[in-house]
């Protein structure tokens, strides 16, 4: 019994650890340096950096943007250089529409 119940406490202890540990990028995930992620984005889908930020675990995040197509991108770069595709889309918007429905 005893050593049971080291078994189920180690296996808690274990998935509290995984619970806080932050998620690595999926293995589909798109990364590269920032230099060549840049370069594709600009190439295949005319996309340039128009905003960052900071994120709270020390990553630069970025969002890349088309003018023309209106396809976007948001890129997040560790501190030791490793940028990866974290959200594309199209449609993006830099302002709310005039008149906002609050959903209830």
């Amino acid at each position: 019994m005893l050593r049971r119940t080291g078994w189920v406490i180690a296996a808690g202890a274990l998935l509290l650890l995984l619970k806080l540990t932050p998620a690595a990028p999926r293995s589909g995930t798109p990364c590269a340096t920032p230099a060549q992620l840049s370069r594709q984005l600009g190439a295949l889908y005319d996309e340039a950096p128009v905003a960052f930020g900071m994120q709270s675990n020390g990553n630069l995040l970025q969002l890349y943007r088309s003018a023309k197509s209106g396809s976007w991108t948001i890129v997040s770069t560790t501190p030791g250089g490793r940028a990866c595709v974290v959200a594309a889309g199209h449609a993006w918007a830099d302002r709310p529409p005039a008149h906002v429905v609050p959903v209830a």
